[in-house]
């Protein structure tokens, strides 16, 4: 089973390492009007979903004469992109990685980072990417190993007070507080070939990139 990469409706896909565009080795999704950029990518997706409020016309066309898979759905509560998210859940899908979401509208950039830490998602591999980040959620009683190669800088952000430890990095932690607010654990540096966090108690975002 392969991964599975989305395309969201922001400008910023055109910036994501070409790696994660490779159909060879990731099944690749398109929110409606992230389907507008994968076109100027000249990438072929499996799957575009939406309301198709947001891709233009033309564009639709096209990927219908190469059999690209639409899933309309109208009347929608739930945003294109956890449409996306739960169609590849159902699919049997382990990783999926979410491309372009950090940038945009404030409002929708947020949003995207409260789906990660959605619970109805918490047995799935879901992380945001974007040109040389991965950000992802790590909750109470997880564990989590980074590798030096996918990025130096590391960053811990919680979401409400948490005990996390922190190893393999220049300023390691031992059940240590960190506190909502607190920037204790912005740009650290993974100096050793793997980190490994743990969380006791609480939970973080854990973002990791490449400068």
């Amino acid at each position: 089973m392969k991964s599975v990469v989305i395309l969201v409706n922001s400008s910023s896909v055109l910036d994501i390492d070409e790696k994660y565009l490779d159909n060879s080795k990731f099944d690749i999704y398109c929110t409606d009007g992230g389907a507008n950029y994968a076109h100027k990518l000249d990438i072929i997706p499996n799957v575009i979903i939406g309301d198709l409020d947001s891709i233009q016309p033309e564009i639709l066309d096209f990927f219908k004469t190469k059999n690209v898979e639409i899933i309309l759905y109208q009347n929608q509560n739930i945003s294109d992109l956890e449409l996306a998210i739960k169609y590849a859940e159902s699919k049997k899908t382990k990783q999926i990685l979410i491309a372009g979401g950090v940038s945009g509208d404030p409002d929708h950039a947020l949003s995207n980072f409260t789906i990660l830490a959605n619970k109805e998602y918490e047995n799935l591999n879901l992380s945001i990417i974007g040109k040389k980040s991965r950000t992802f959620f790590l909750g109470e009683q997880k564990d989590f190993i980074l590798k030096k190669e996918d990025g130096e800088s590391l960053s811990l952000i919680p979401i409400c007070n948490s005990i996390v430890s922190l190893a393999g990095t220049k300023w390691e932690l031992k059940n240590s507080e960190i506190l909502v607010g607190s920037s204790l654990t912005i740009r650290n540096r993974i100096i050793s070939e793997e980190a490994v966090i743990e969380v006791t108690s609480g939970s973080v975002f854990v973002c990791q990139q490449n400068n």
